[in-house]
């Protein structure tokens, strides 16, 4: 009899293990043998359980919830109003220390050397390895060769004052449109519509990122019809701009930045290469001495980093990645769409706080709300 229970009790611990490990996989959560161990050795799985089923949201975030329930932290939560709070409104420059973060940044990124891949800093017949795929590279054929500037076009401080546009539904009725163009250099984020919203966020471009991704979902993968979509766009919106783009990062990514060269050429819109090596010393960067863990950072993050080398002054536009205004009103992701926020790929909450400390010492401005 004794035996008997023993043998129930046993199926029916074992049959609940098993129906939570086929819960959790089938919510998409790739927990591992560590997060199963901890589960049964914190002696509060059932109420992590019950926590878990009452989440909404995507995997990652569950997993990141139940996480926390294991390890007793607390739940990750942002003020919004602390951060903004947290800004300074009595802003003034400091050349000091703008010059400090441009020299550590120069040291460790090279970014007047590397910000794009040039006819001098890689080698005929070389190779160029691929950021995200670091164990392929890019032959450096002739055609390669011949498609890269000789040298990078921007000098170190070579502009006075400098605004870095991002995308961010808060730029959206903030009228700053004519103080963003009253900078000496303008860069913008992922081909942004800029005509229909000047107001806003202004006409002047001088460099403006186009993500490998937008030349496959947004310009139908460069066929015929994309080709000429991309061409009446770019010559629309950004005339007189260079294009950056990132053929080098995944090789899946290279002949559709190539094809875009070829198309835009003939329109006189250069098309300039994101170097490899800048991209993956500024993840090191950032990961290590910021802190901010990520795969990649974000393209503003990234513009900020060219932007402190080449400019005396910076100055931040859109730089808001939060859902909701510092009044509680619900923003969409980007200014120009209505999408709203999804669960970020990058830890942008890490990279604006960084940019407010920044803000704070006076080394950039970060203009946040109306202008």
């Amino acid at each position: 009899m004794k035996t008997r229970r023993k043998l129930v009790v046993f199926c029916f611990c074992a049959g609940g293990f098993a129906f939570l490990l086929i819960t959790l996989l089938s919510n998409g959560s790739i927990l591992g043998v560590w997060k199963l161990t901890s589960w049964t050795r914190s002696g509060n799985g059932l109420s992590c359980y019950r926590q878990l089923q009452s989440i909404n949201g995507t995997a990652a975030v569950k997993e990141n919830k139940l996480q926390d329930c294991f390890t007793g932290k607390p739940e990750r939560t942002v003020s919004v109003m602390d951060i903004f709070r947290s800004i300074h409104t009595n802003w003034s420059f400091n050349t000091e220390e703008a010059s400090k973060v441009r020299s550590e940044l120069e040291e460790s990124c090279q970014t007047s050397n590397l910000f794009i891949t040039t006819q001098e800093n890689v080698k005929y017949h070389g190779t160029i390895r691929y950021e995200g795929e670091r164990f392929w590279w890019a032959f450096v054929t002739s055609d390669v060769y011949n498609r890269l500037p000789k040298k990078v076009p921007y000098k170190k401080g070579k502009f006075k004052k400098c605004s870095v546009v991002g995308n961010g539904g808060i730029l959206l009725g903030s009228k700053c449109g004519k103080f963003i163009d009253a900078a000496d250099f303008v860069i913008r984020m992922n081909f942004a519509n800029v005509k229909n919203y000047t107001g806003d966020v202004g006409f002047k471009t001088d460099l403006v990122t186009c993500n490998p991704s937008q030349l496959i979902k947004q310009f139908s993968n460069l066929n015929k019809g994309g080709a000429e979509k991309l061409k009446n766009y770019a010559m629309q919106q950004y005339k007189s701009a260079r294009v950056y783009t990132t053929p080098f990062a995944y090789q899946v990514q290279r002949n559709y930045c190539f094809k875009a060269q070829d198309i835009l050429k003939p329109a006189n819109i250069e098309v300039v290469f994101a170097h490899s090596d800048h991209l993956s010393s500024q993840r090191r960067f950032y990961g290590t001495k910021k802190n901010i863990k990520e795969n990649r950072v974000t393209t503003g993050l990234l513009m900020f980093t060219a932007a402190i080398s080449f400019c005396e002054e910076v100055h931040l536009y859109g730089f808001w990645p939060f859902s909701e205004d510092p009044d509680g009103k619900t923003l969409n992701y980007h200014y120009y769409e209505e999408q709203m926020h999804a669960q970020p790929v990058h830890d942008m909450t890490a990279e604006f706080k960084m940019l407010v400390d920044l803000h704070n010492k006076g080394a950039i401005r970060l203009h946040v709300g109306m202008c």
